[in-house]
């Protein structure tokens, strides 16, 4: 028997099978994401700076455009593993692509994850 039944999510189990979707990790989740504005404008070193290495604890990243701005939006196992992404490696990377003194830092919004839908396969 499910220790949580369907009631106690207000029905999102069923429409998350409707959807052809496997909820996961229904109770609890404790992922972060993370959506942060870099400062540049090339594509190039944006590459760069995401091609350096591979923090610990990303899920996943994706670079995006909107309104001619890049935003990079990240998924971390947690809040940690994201908190400490930004205060010990990320200053080393954007000064060695955009050099020591980069125009400005990046504005970062932060999210926790409450639910995560897995396409089933």
């Amino acid at each position: 028997m499910d220790e949580y039944p369907a009631e106690y999510y207000g029905g999102w189990l069923s429409s998350a099978n409707f959807l052809d979707f496997e909820p996961h990790d229904l109770r609890r989740n404790t992922m972060w994401l993370t959506i942060a504005t870099p400062p540049t404008d090339s594509l190039e070193k944006l590459d760069q700076m995401m091609g350096s290495f591979t923090p610990d604890g990303l899920r996943a990243r994706y670079a995006c455009q909107a309104d001619g701005k890049f935003q990079i939006i990240a998924v971390w196992e947690s809040k940690d593993h994201a908190d400490r992404f930004f205060r010990e490696s990320l200053g080393p990377v954007l000064a060695r692509v955009l050099g020591p003194e980069p125009s400005g830092a990046p504005a970062v919004t932060g999210l926790e994850v409450l639910r995560e839908f897995v396409p089933v396969s």
